[in-house]
């Protein structure tokens, strides 16, 4: 048999987990097509929320049971962790040929700010855990001991905190430290991917990203948009046959009445949406 490749994702702002879940789901060990597709081995998330996390902790745990593949929780990204980890889920499970690989999970409490910030905290685990999160404040390990990723994935969160935290005069540098810290933790050929929302109440793109193209002029991003249907982008995360994705995918809501779509979207879009 033909060992895999795998995908040892980083996913930042990671909310709920909706990304890392996606991804295990269509790059697990019982997924349609494996022998092409590679496998999702590690997952590290950072979001600046500790009850995002716990959600996201919880539903990747359910979901991977159901797959019947086991959930390890490792405290820090390190090899030495996830190896310590890793012993002690076989200690605990009866060797058998057959056994689904475990899937290794680190969610930590980390705003953008840590993680454009020097990377000079020390790598031991914080004491205090909730339901196997940590709970201690922002703790970001030296580049040199952290997980190489070689997908590494910030999706509806980057502009936001552009727009509201690091401000109109500030953030190029901002994102300039971010970028510089996510190539030191990325393999040589990783793939990094912004995912951002583009417009509302609109059936075509609309909305204008200007961080996003100064990604593409700083940093040598492609903007999705603007690939042909037969481009092919390089990236360390081992492609499959899988047809191309539409360039951008609508996500519309129904709603049973107008009433009800107003008090939902006011939620989020605040008082005043139509």
């Amino acid at each position: 048999t033909t060992c895999r490749p795998s995908i040892s994702l980083l996913d930042l702002g990671c909310g709920t987990g909706r990304i890392s879940r996606l991804m295990a789901a269509r790059y697990g060990p019982t997924a349609a097509n494996t022998s092409h597709r590679p496998l999702l081995t590690h997952v590290v998330g950072y979001d600046k929320y500790g009850p995002m996390l716990r959600v996201f902790d919880g539903g990747l745990e359910a979901e991977l049971a159901a797959a019947s593949r086991k959930m390890i929780r490792v405290d820090v990204p390190t090899e030495n962790a996830a190896q310590q980890a890793l012993g002690h889920h076989q200690q605990d499970t009866t060797r058998d040929k057959g056994q689904v690989a475990p899937l290794l999970v680190c969610l930590r409490p980390a705003s953008y700010e840590a993680l454009r910030s020097p990377m000079n905290a020390e790598g031991s685990a914080p004491v205090d855990t909730l339901e196997g999160i940590p709970t201690a404040s922002e703790h970001i390990l030296l580049p040199s001991a952290h997980w190489r990723s070689n997908l590494i994935v910030m999706a509806w969160s980057l502009s936001y905190v552009v727009r509201a935290q690091w401000g109109a005069d500030t953030w190029h540098g901002s994102v300039d430290a971010l970028m510089n810290n996510l190539l030191q933790v990325a393999t040589p050929r990783a793939a990094i991917v912004v995912v951002e929302t583009l417009g509302t109440g609109t059936n075509t793109p609309t909305r204008r990203i200007t961080v996003a193209e100064y990604l593409q002029t700083k940093w040598g991003f492609i903007n999705a948009l603007e690939l042909q249907p037969s481009s092919t982008v390089s990236s360390a995360a081992p492609q499959d046959s899988t047809p191309a994705p539409t360039k951008f995918i609508r996500t519309d809501y129904r709603f049973d009445s107008l009433d009800q779509g107003q008090k939902l979207c006011n939620f989020f879009f605040a008082s005043g949406s139509t």
